[in-house]
């Protein structure tokens, strides 16, 4: 029933947006007509906004990713780099330590 009721009240709009455009004056058709234009030219351009927005939004992702590539990269480096001084360290420690047993 509410189905029904739902299809015959689009029913009836439709029927009456009909029948008013047919009523309507050309001036008032032709105002129409213009303000649907630009309801659609808007849409249009948005759509475009849209697109280079999500395209932006890709490249940025994709610089995201790189960054963090190379902060990888970096994290990497220094901690090879760490590594190496620790190891220098001992081997300096170590070096001192049989100096004194010599001594």
């Amino acid at each position: 029933i509410a189905e029904e009721r739902r299809a015959r009240v689009d029913l009836e709009a439709r029927v009456e947006g009909s029948a008013a455009y047919t009523a309507a004056s050309d001036s008032q058709k032709q105002t129409a007509g213009a303000v649907n234009e630009a309801i659609y030219g808007t849409v249009a351009e948005l759509q475009v906004q849209l697109e280079r927005t999500r395209e932006d939004v890709t490249q940025l992702q994709r610089k995201k990713s790189a960054d963090v590539e190379g902060l990888g990269a970096q994290l990497t480096l220094v901690q090879s780099s760490v590594a190496a001084m620790h190891r220098a360290i001992e081997a300096v420690s170590s070096e001192q330590a049989s100096a004194s047993d010599t001594a």
